[in-house]
């Protein structure tokens, strides 16, 4: 073969090798079949519960029904985790014959491809920071600023999440509000499910003549609902209060503490409904109770950036002298959450 028939060749076989190699490459994809006799290429995202999310080259994610799936053919290995003991497995392939297959009987539950924070790798950090202002001028000159903040920090076994609240108001060149709440929370899960919980708050209100109130408290919780769509759980343990009004008055004493906490997608990615709550019952003197609760409409606008409205109402059996037992605020708010 001539040195010129020889490069020719080389250039073709190196060409061929190209084409071939990337040619299975690009037709990679993970696989659904349907029972319905369907076919769905693309991606997977995740399955959690009774839902399979797969993104395709013509949508960002379809939804599927994990029970009209006849059998999902995956290009590598994914982390199966199930729920009832947090085990760790993998599989390309679930079919008829495979044991994770859908309307098995006693069917395990389990996520496939979870995010890594929930198979113990890293850590999932998630925020929202929210603030209102209105400023009135004229008959009346009045300036409303609320803000607030949740943060929260978990891996598979641990929860760390903060809550802030701050609120000042003035009208007239008067103050009409000005107060602040605080709350530090640690959760270990000892099943997928059962939480121990231990929290301390901080809490200051100047129009309700309240200087300071301290709480420490312990107990344990049921998280119900954990995932996109839902999320629904409860609290329940005892606390040691620690409060002082502003006339020096100082009391201490040991009591019973709830949170619920629920939020809900009530159009999937666009409106969410939300209630939190907390109260504390005076287990010495049984008529004072102490309950805030937080509760409003949340939407996603665009970039991280979200609106919505809330009503928050704190309601104290036994306030200071010339304090009122409810405090009732609407606010329109306006954030950004990761």
């Amino acid at each position: 073969m001539q040195e010129k028939d020889r490069s020719a060749f080389i250039v073709y076989l190196a060409t061929m090798l190209i084409i071939f190699s990337i040619l299975p490459l690009s037709a990679q994809a993970d696989t659904v079949l349907l029972k319905n006799g369907d076919r769905i290429t693309g991606e997977l995202i995740t399955k959690k519960g009774d839902t399979l999310q797969i993104k395709t080259p013509y949508s960002k994610k379809i939804e599927i029904d994990w029970h009209q799936v006849a059998s999902l053919s995956l290009d590598e290995p994914v982390k199966v985790i199930f729920e009832e003991d947090l085990s760790i497995s993998e599989t390309s392939e679930v079919n008829e014959s495979s044991p994770l297959f859908a309307g098995k009987p006693k069917a395990r539950k389990y996520t496939l491809k979870p995010e890594s924070w929930r198979i113990g790798e890293g850590l999932h950090f998630a925020g929202r920071v929210n603030f209102s202002y209105d400023r009135d001028r004229g008959n009346t000159d009045q300036d409303q600023s609320n803000s607030d903040i949740f943060l929260e920090l978990r891996n598979l076994r641990n929860r760390y999440t903060i809550n802030g609240e701050l609120e000042k108001d003035r009208a007239n060149g008067v103050d009409t509000a000005n107060n602040s709440q605080f709350i530090f929370e640690y959760d270990r899960f000892i099943t997928p499910k059962t939480f121990l919980t231990g929290f301390t708050s901080y809490e200051q209100d100047d129009f309700a003549s309240l200087s300071r109130r301290n709480i420490y408290g312990t107990g344990v919780g049921y998280q119900v609902y954990d995932d996109d769509k839902k999320n629904l759980s409860f609290e329940v343990g005892p606390l040691f209060v620690d409060r002082k009004y502003q006339t020096e008055e100082e009391d201490q004493y040991w009591g019973t503490g709830w949170k619920i906490k629920y939020e809900h997608f009530l159009i999937t990615d666009q409106l969410q409904f939300y209630h939190r709550e907390q109260g504390t019952w005076n287990a010495e003197e049984t008529d004072d109770l102490l309950l805030s609760s937080w509760t409003g409409l949340r939407a996603p606008l665009f970039y991280g950036i979200v609106g919505g409205i809330e009503f928050n109402h704190d309601y104290n059996s036994q306030p200071a002298a010339g304090a009122k037992t409810s405090d009732r605020t609407w606010a329109v708010k306006l954030g950004y959450q990761w």
